[in-house]
């Protein structure tokens, strides 16, 4: 397979290999979901103290709404009607399951680094 083309492909399928070598788009949309879901109800209710397993799905895809914006916590608790420390620790599980990641912001001072939202990128493709 040329170089390109292996990357189109990776870009397009993710980098799990059943999907990339079936080469299926909608497969591998549905392989990712079905990871998603295995990750938060087996995983992140075995490992953390997290009861409402279906109100983390929902801050899950309200974050992949948001993937490579600044994310305020504050307004997603507003919306999801949860208190804002309670996503703080949601979102500190889903880090610590590599599920995404937060990028701080770069500033020269840190007073404007503390007060600047992050953005927060998942670590797979979770369309």
């Amino acid at each position: 397979m040329p170089t390109e083309e292996a990357l189109s492909r990776l870009l397009t399928l993710g980098g799990f290999p059943e999907p990339f070598l079936d080469g299926d788009e909608k497969q591998a949309r549905r392989w990712r979901r079905a990871r998603l879901d295995r990750v938060l109800k087996d995983d992140i209710r075995d490992l953390e103290s997290i009861k409402d397993i279906a109100m983390l799905s929902l801050f899950c895809d309200s974050l992949r709404q948001r993937v490579g914006g600044l994310v305020v916590l504050a307004n997603i608790a507003n919306d999801l009607q949860v208190a804002a420390a309670t996503l703080t620790r949601w979102l500190a599980a889903l880090e610590r399951a590599y599920l995404l990641f937060t990028v701080l912001p770069l500033t020269k001072g840190v007073p404007r680094a503390i007060l600047k939202p992050s953005k927060l990128y998942f670590s797979t493709r979770e369309t």
